[in-house]
């Protein structure tokens, strides 16, 4: 009995802690989503000219990092929810054993 509430509890603050980290990633997510949009707006034409050359080269390269940053979080995000579909459909299937029948070759 001990055993099953340790379980529990430590089953608990491993979906706590998963939750945390995921809203994390999704906030982290949506802020370098802003930071993306901002640098692909200064990029058009009518905004480009306002900054020296020095200045575009730097937005260039930071539009780029930021570009990378986003696609390595959304890959990781990603990721984290394709685990948790596994383990839940993992969960379900052990839970609901399916009651089919095996087909045998009488022939």
């Amino acid at each position: 009995m001990k055993r099953g509430l340790k379980e529990d509890t430590s089953d608990s603050f491993e979906i706590d802690h998963n939750i945390n980290c995921l809203s994390c990633l999704t906030s982290l997510f949506t802020k370098v989503e802003q930071i993306v949009a901002v640098f692909n707006a200064s990029t058009r034409q009518k905004a480009w000219d306002h900054f020296s050359k020095a200045q575009r080269k730097n937005i260039d390269i930071w539009r780029k990092h930021s570009e990378e940053l986003r696609n390595a979080h959304s890959e990781q995000l990603m990721g984290i929810r394709r685990e948790e579909e596994m383990e839940m459909s993992d969960d379900d299937s052990s839970e609901n054993p399916s009651n089919k029948k095996l087909r045998v070759d009488d022939s």
